[in-house]
């Protein structure tokens, strides 16, 4: 097969595939779900198979990944997981404002708290953060805005590095 028609072919393979996805990722949508278990969400956020049109979702157009998440005043419980936000590779802005929470929990097998490195915007004012979460902001090199406001926190918060977006 010469070059070229690799080229037509690959490029109709990327087109189609482009068109079918006009859903939201499965591995998010199972995310969402889990999460959606988690906090004390209204039965109507979930609506149709489509995640990127439930409420308080939005998705990148291109893509489709999940690019902003508001999930605030619902969480039922005083720490959160932050592994189940992993999933979420183009999570830009996660808003987890007013909800109580304490504190996070990484998975077993992981020495440290870490969130998805993509987030840019990250709310989490009126809570029950203490000073003992800073370490977990270290990796976030593209955060943009950061809320902290309304908590225990006390001291200051270095955040350096180049994004690699």
């Amino acid at each position: 097969m010469s070059t070229n028609r690799l080229w037509v072919s690959f490029l109709i393979i990327v087109l189609v595939e482009g068109w079918l996805s006009e859903c939201c990722w499965d591995e998010e949508r199972d995310a969402l779900l889990h999460l959606k278990a988690q906090f004390d969400l209204p039965s109507d956020w979930v609506d149709g198979s489509d995640c990127c049109l439930w409420r308080n979702v939005e998705c990148n157009n291109t893509t489709r990944r999940v690019s902003k998440l508001t999930l605030s005043e619902s969480f039922e419980n005083r720490y959160l997981l932050l592994s189940d936000f992993h999933v979420f590779k183009a999570l830009e802005s996660l808003d987890l404002s007013r909800n109580d929470i304490a504190g996070f929990i990484q998975n077993k097998g992981n020495e440290r708290l870490s969130w998805p490195s993509s987030l840019e915007v990250l709310f989490l004012d009126y809570n029950s953060l203490r000073s003992d979460i800073v370490s977990s902001f270290s990796d976030l090199k593209c955060l943009k805005q950061l809320n902290l406001g309304r908590n225990k926190f006390e001291g200051s918060l270095n955040i350096s590095g180049e994004c690699d977006k």
